[in-house]
């Protein structure tokens, strides 16, 4: 490769990562201000739990729906605080190290969260169907000779590692 066409191909990558990386950025911010106020629209109250568990089931006194009601906020406190420190970190070093050529694929890339139907869930995704044929640029390999792709080791390896983690900060094995 030429030294001009070197150059050229530089420019027009450091340009498409400039303007790709600000939409997934913008959006990684939006769900940490989200998990801020996550806990309290998930936990129950007393009267939740009083309307779940009905005349029919089991009755609970206020002392205990109260007591209940502080297990589930703690839960979800501690949900949301685990999302915020194992699960966006591996979000932005996917994105900070997602290799960039035309923009399109770092472009492409969604983070989502919803706390509409009582459970915390952020999910990656990508509009992109190519996004997990992508491979690291140089022909880069793994041990058995594999092409290094990007998704596999940006984003599939790390989440299976951080769900380990979020689980055992949720035990309390870890904080």
């Amino acid at each position: 490769m030429r030294t001009a066409d070197y150059i050229e191909r530089h420019h027009r990558r450091a340009a498409a990562r400039a303007v790709s990386g600000q939409r997934i950025t913008a959006q990684i911010e939006a769900v940490a201000a989200q998990l801020d106020q996550a806990a309290e629209l998930v936990a129950l109250t007393a009267g939740d739990i009083s309307r779940r568990t009905g005349p029919g089931w089991a009755h609970f006194d206020g002392t205990l729906a109260d007591a209940l009601a502080a297990m589930t906020l703690d839960t979800a406190q501690r949900t949301a605080e685990a999302l915020r420190k194992e699960w966006l970190p591996v979000v932005r070093e996917a994105v900070d190290k997602w290799p960039v050529d035309t923009g399109r694929s770092l472009e492409g890339l969604t983070l989502s969260f919803d706390a509409s139907t009582g459970a915390l869930r952020s999910r990656l995704s990508s509009a992109a169907r190519y996004t997990y044929l992508i491979r690291y640029p140089g022909g880069q390999r793994l041990a058995n000779g594999a092409n290094r792709m990007v998704w596999e080791e940006s984003v599939k390896k790390p989440t299976r590692l951080v769900a380990r983690r979020i689980i055992d900060r949720l035990a309390g094995r870890r904080s």
